[in-house]
């Protein structure tokens, strides 16, 4: 088939989110910021089988283990990289398991927020006037 029997293809259309995409692309910052955030999700949604100990199993804590330092390497082998509390908890396992509950907290808020703006602004916008002043 030659070139003058091939069908054109059709332009590509700029809708605003391929502008926006493009735009994001462009910034190194922001490609790098949303890397270390997916980074940061994966490690708080993965906690379960990446971090060394489960904060809160109580079977798996040695009260001997309290107070370690960073690197030390407990009664039972288990290395403690960031130290350990007084109840001998790993320090690395309790901050990935509370990044769980810090992006629960986050995303809870956000909808409560989208959800508490949405009502008042469709009140606002439907009453009008004095209503929409006041709100």
């Amino acid at each position: 088939m030659t070139d003058a029997a091939m069908p054109a293809l059709p332009p590509k259309i700029e809708t605003p989110f391929r502008r926006f995409a493009a735009d994001f692309c462009e910034s190194k910052i922001a490609v790098g910021g949303l890397v270390v955030f997916a980074v940061v999700f994966a490690a708080a949604m993965l906690c379960a089988w990446i971090s060394p100990q489960n904060p809160y199993d109580l079977r798996q804590l040695d009260i001997m283990d309290g107070k370690l330092k960073p690197g030390e390497v407990s009664s039972t082998g288990l290395q403690f990289w960031l130290g350990s509390d007084s109840q001998g908890r790993d320090m690395v396992s309790a901050i990935l398991y509370g990044l769980r509950t810090s992006f629960l907290v986050a995303v809870t808020s956000g909808v409560i927020a989208a959800a508490v703006g949405t009502t008042v602004g469709l009140i606002a916008a439907y009453y009008g006037g004095r209503v929409d002043t006041i709100l």
